[in-house]
């Protein structure tokens, strides 16, 4: 039986995947663009609504952030499993 994947399935490629740092980066250079959320989903291989809650993310972190520099947050996001943005799609 051949073993079905993320994208037989339905889901992009990047599906369910831990963010790494420059994913995120990717992320927010996109989300400055005056493109579409689904243009941004479709480009970083994610769900629309993982990249919304993604940018949420660290838009929060950085306004909560008094001490820390861009890098420092998103490095610490990427590293950190506790905080990574979990989606239900249905």
């Amino acid at each position: 039986m051949k073993k079905k994947t993320r994208e037989s399935m339905g889901y992009p490629a990047r599906h369910g995947k831990t963010w790494t740092a420059e994913e995120m980066w990717n992320l927010v250079e996109l989300y400055i663009k005056p493109i579409t959320w689904n243009t941004i989903a479709t480009r970083m291989q994610r769900t629309i609504s993982a990249c919304q809650g993604r940018m949420h993310l660290l838009k929060l972190a950085c306004a909560l952030s008094t001490d820390k520099t861009g890098e420092q947050i998103v490095n610490g996001l990427a590293k950190n499993p506790d905080v990574q943005h979990k989606t239900d799609d249905k």
